[in-house]
């Protein structure tokens, strides 16, 4: 909360924006949902003072449909970014893999945006009709789900994602683990 409250700060300092006390409490339970989340389900379980690895198993996204998972990475101290994109079908056949990197630094959050359009653009060009996005970035996705405009300062690339998923019903963005999100991660 206290950092909402701090970055609410700034927005009204330097961008002129202003959120109310609501939208920075339900930020506040965003995040609190998502770090509660990472902290229940670990990798492993620990038996006998040692720690065993669960059998994570992908799970297909269903008949005619091809699930896209993806996710961003910031190496601040190299000055870099990177996506990972994994795209499977119902049977978990690998239909396309995508990865890149570059020497730009920016903040996490619009990397993990700039991928998550990245791979609706590359889904769009294929014209792909049935598809599901999974990621594990619980704020992007919620910012992303939402009807509401985002007036964030990375509000437009929100608004360009948006744009894309406008006339697409059988398109849908959701959370995932990131034990499941596993390759796109890598």
């Amino acid at each position: 909360m206290m950092r909402n409250m701090w970055w609410r700060r700034n927005a009204f300092i330097f961008e002129n924006i202003f959120k109310g006390p609501s939208e920075l409490f339900l930020q506040a339970q965003e995040t609190l949902k998502g770090f509660t989340e990472a902290n229940s389900e670990g990798d492993g379980a620990i038996r006998g003072g040692e720690m065993q690895e669960e059998e994570v198993r992908w799970k297909g996204p269903g008949s005619s449909f091809v699930k896209v998972n993806w996710d961003a990475s910031l190496a601040v101290e190299k000055k870099r970014k990177g996506i990972g994109i994994d795209v499977r079908d119902e049977v978990g056949e690998v239909r396309l893999s995508l990865c890149g990197s570059d020497a730009s630094l920016c903040n996490l959050v619009v990397v993990e945006l700039q991928a998550l359009w990245r791979a609706l653009k590359l889904c769009a060009e294929l014209q792909w009709n049935k598809v599901i996005f999974e990621g594990d970035a619980v704020g992007i996705i919620h910012v992303v789900n939402r009807k509401d405009c985002c007036w964030e300062w990375h509000g437009q690339v929100v608004d360009d994602i948006k744009l894309i998923l406008q006339n697409r019903s059988n398109w849908s963005i959701q959370y995932t683990n990131r034990k499941y999100n596993r390759v796109a991660h890598t």
